[in-house]
């Protein structure tokens, strides 16, 4: 068996052929002592080996070495022929039971020597091109491109390319131009195939057979009997050919230039049609964060009650004067308990999002099988804090704005709600990044490309849920300005928690934007570190800004906030004229 891994064609051609064998014909009670000898199944990393079984000729199922075609030993529910084009078994599995798989999938060869093939092989090399990429079938893997996710490529690279070397992306190439030559009046049957075109030789002089050949890498010469398709001659092409076609062809060519830009423009429209307006929000909510606090207008309507909305200050170390409601210090226990667990959430959220970024570093660097399963399940466990965290912070969010008294209630308006309401949407983000990690690590792939829309999705949301609760932070200290003064920027530290937040979310983005539309999946760790060293700021600024309100408002009454504030016991009353 070989140690490298190949399409059903390349196994024949470039492995077994050269050493006079072919892909194995195997008899039943022979499947699972070889399974077991070759560690088949056994191995996370052998999924299963080819073996010299197909039904690419159009003559049902045959070895291609001319043994006995009546030997089987499929799996249960095989061969079934998913999405119209598994034409080429594989032995896989503790038993050694057959599966049907399209030939272009890419296994260890499984060889038998001394053997030779059957004359007919050559009729099932187009065939065994032209099988199925398994886009779209079922619904299975319709994810992996559907909008606004669309890769460069509209099929799986892994599945639907011939060959490393080769940049064949899709289609029935050979089968097609076989048509289309036998429909061409100014063609012979012969005609010489490659990626994205169908050269044909004349009908006519001493070019009508093809003889007359030179070495092309990317181009095989065919000819069409009434058998079939025929393979003659690999990495040569016609001397001597007319143009079949070429625009019908051009499509089956990997996009270049034009249509490489047509294609990007489609997969970057979402991104930018997020980002930009996100980033004006953005812009705007900091230059107005950043402009001087000295002349600070005072409402001239107070929208607040006067009958008793000023309350007693309440002593301790979680003072919070009027804002809360009551002065019992077990409510202002609570409160200085619930910011400061929100707090350590935020931080939490950004250490678990530090380590996804090195763990997913390390990931795409490349290590062995065994390293790639540890870090599988730290980056599972990382994912589950984040959601968790974030989780934590809507909690306390929520706890808080609970226990706001009416005034502060009505001072914030409704955005510690909206702040809230941010992050639960982000913890079922943070979810949606769990979900493709357990898929991974599960090897469930028939999940896979759903898990990856919703991996690609989180991704996208991060910016517009951060930029939401950064805007709400925003609008509450806004509001409390004309009460406070300046007082309400406790020291520059709301400010620091809105970069934060902004900082978070545009990382985020980043690492969708560089994986979905430029296919730069190994930025994406990097860009987890800049979100969680924002995160981290976010967390720490909170935790002082509720150290500053509660060192406020254990301040003498009679004290004034600079900047034209009022006492922290009078928010809530009509300013002065």
């Amino acid at each position: 068996m070989s140690t490298t891994e190949h399409t059903f064609e390349s196994c024949q051609q470039d492995v077994c052929g050269k050493y006079g064998a072919t892909l194995a014909c195997i008899h039943p009670d022979d499947s699972s002592a070889l399974a077991y000898k070759f560690n088949i199944g056994y191995s996370e990393d052998l999924f299963a080996a080819w073996i010299g079984y197909t039904s690419a000729g159009g003559n049902g199922w045959e070895w291609i070495n001319g043994c006995n075609k009546t030997w089987s030993h499929w799996v249960q529910g095989e061969p079934n022929n998913f999405c119209g084009g598994e034409n080429c078994a594989a032995i896989n599995g503790v038993s050694g039971g057959w599966l049907d798989l399209s030939c272009r999938l890419r296994f260890p060869c499984l060889c038998e020597s001394p053997a030779s093939l059957i004359p007919t092989y050559n009729l099932s090399v187009a065939g065994m091109r032209d099988d199925t990429c398994y886009a779209g079938c079922d619904g299975i893997t319709k994810w992996c491109s559907a909008w606004p996710f669309l890769r460069l490529y509209d099929v799986d690279d892994d599945v639907c390319h011939w060959e490393t070397k080769d940049g064949q992306r899709r289609g029935k190439g050979v089968t097609e131009c076989a048509k289309r030559v036998a429909q061409h009046a100014d063609c012979s049957p012969y005609f010489s195939y490659s990626v994205g075109h169908c050269g044909c030789a004349p009908n006519k002089g001493k070019h009508v057979n093809c003889t007359n050949r030179v070495k092309d890498a990317t181009s095989d010469v065919f000819f069409v009997s009434r058998d079939g398709t025929e393979l003659l001659g690999t990495s040569q092409r016609c001397a001597y050919t007319t143009t079949v076609d070429d625009d019908f062809f051009s499509e089956l060519r990997p996009a270049y230039s034009a249509h490489l830009l047509k294609v990007w423009a489609r997969v970057a429209f979402i991104w930018l049609a997020f980002g930009i307006p996100c980033g004006l929000v953005m812009f705007l909510v900091l230059s107005r964060s950043c402009c001087s606090c000295s002349d600070i207008i005072k409402q001239d309507d107070d929208p607040f009650s006067q009958d008793g909305d000023e309350l007693p200050e309440s002593g301790g170390e979680a003072a919070y004067g009027p804002l809360i409601d009551g002065a019992n210090p077990a409510n202002a226990a609570a409160v200085n308990r619930w910011i400061s667990v929100g707090a350590f959430g935020i931080i939490g959220y950004g250490v678990a999002l530090m380590g996804l970024g090195i763990t997913l570093a390390a990931h795409m660097a490349g290590t062995n099988a065994e390293a790639v399963a540890s870090l599988q399940q730290l980056e599972i466990m990382e994912c589950a804090i984040m959601a968790a965290s974030k989780g934590v912070v809507f909690r306390a969010a929520c706890t808080v704005h609970c226990r706001l008294s009416p005034v502060a209630r009505t001072l914030a308006g409704p955005w510690v709600l909206v702040y809230a309401m941010a992050k639960f949407l982000g913890a079922m983000s943070a979810v949606a990044i769990l979900v493709i990690f357990m898929t991974l690590a599960e090897k469930n792939y028939d999940f896979l490309c759903m898990s990856m829309y919703l991996f690609r999705w989180s991704l996208l949301m991060a910016l517009p849920l951060e930029v939401l609760a950064g805007f709400a932070i925003w609008r509450a200290k806004l509001r409390a300005e004309p009460y406070a003064g300046g007082e309400a920027r406790v020291g520059g530290w709301v400010t620091s928690l809105i970069v934060g937040t902004f900082g978070a979310g545009s990382a985020v983005w980043w690492a969708g934007y560089l994986g979905a539309v430029h296919e730069a999946d190994f930025a994406m760790g990097g860009c987890f570190i800049m979100a969680a060293l924002s995160q981290l700021l976010a967390g720490l600024s909170m935790l002082f800004i509720n150290r500053k309100i509660k060192q406020l408002y254990r301040q003498p009454p009679q004290i004034r906030a600079d900047a034209g504030g009022v006492a922290p016991t009078e928010i809530g009353k009509r300013p002065a004229l």
